[in-house]
């Protein structure tokens, strides 16, 4: 073998270890790190709560050490201490009542549209991100470990006493509108894994018919699929009961 040969080699070699490094990080470290912002979301969100307790509180105590002062005239006059509670009043006001229609039987909230969009653009980051030319190889699995590393939000953002809600202060019928978003958002994470999956292709070394694991993965996906479908508000509003049968069963 000549000098040029074994250089050409040790070439290639070098390329492929160093895609291989990126594809297993991709698939092993962008999963954490989704984690970390979704912690790092909970922990503002918490933090937030934790002042908005202390303003309340303060607010309160001062009060109740301050001269009495004629009510009606309290009342009628302008307050800056008031102006967070109006802001705070206000931004809910727009966030969960104002309803954006999709469509003719479906809307979303202002909230629900904000959040679905920064959380699915924040996942498609990571998904595409260091893809090789958008190699169906490096973000094929990507999307099935991001999804996966992102399952126990919806547990945790579906229940009624939970630790997010004591920590954030959400009510639960707030949590159930991140937990709707989130899965909405795993659902086209499955997709694209889905779909880089048919992109590589079925047969030879990844014959569907010969690993149980890859079959178990398409019916897990199609389960996952039916169940978010019929979880929309126009299905849960025709039959709350069946709606929530049939979610804890195929859950």
């Amino acid at each position: 073998m000549s000098n040029a040969t074994a250089s050409a080699a040790a070439a290639a070699a070098s390329v492929s270890a160093h895609l291989h490094a990126i594809k297993h990080r991709g698939e092993s470290e962008y999963p954490k790190q989704v984690w970390y912002l979704t912690l790092s979301a909970l922990c503002l969100a918490t933090l937030v709560n934790i002042s908005c307790i202390a303003w309340s509180w303060g607010r309160v105590h001062l009060r109740s050490k301050s001269q009495p002062v004629n009510e009606a005239a309290h009342k009628d006059g302008f307050s800056i201490v008031r102006i967070p509670a109006a802001i705070l009043t206000a931004s809910r006001i727009i966030a969960f009542r104002w309803q954006i229609p999709l469509g003719t039987t479906f809307s979303m909230s202002v909230f629900e549209v904000f959040i679905s969009m920064i959380y699915m653009s924040a996942l498609l980051i990571w998904e595409f991100v260091h893809t090789n030319n958008l190699d169906p190889d490096f973000w094929s699995n990507k999307a099935a470990h991001i999804a996966a590393a992102q399952l126990p939000l919806l547990p945790a953002l579906s229940s009624k006493n939970n630790v997010i809600g004591w920590l954030t202060g959400v009510g639960h019928e707030k949590l159930n509108v991140l937990h709707r978003v989130v899965a909405r958002c795993i659902l086209v994470l499955i997709w694209v894994h889905l779909w880089g999956r048919h992109r590589i292709g079925f047969t030879g070394v990844d014959d569907i018919s010969v690993f149980g694991w890859q079959q178990l993965g398409l019916t897990a996906g199609t389960t996952y699929t039916l169940m978010v479908v019929l979880s929309i508000r126009p299905i849960r509003k025709i039959s709350y009961e069946s709606f929530y049968l049939v979610h804890v069963i195929l859950a």
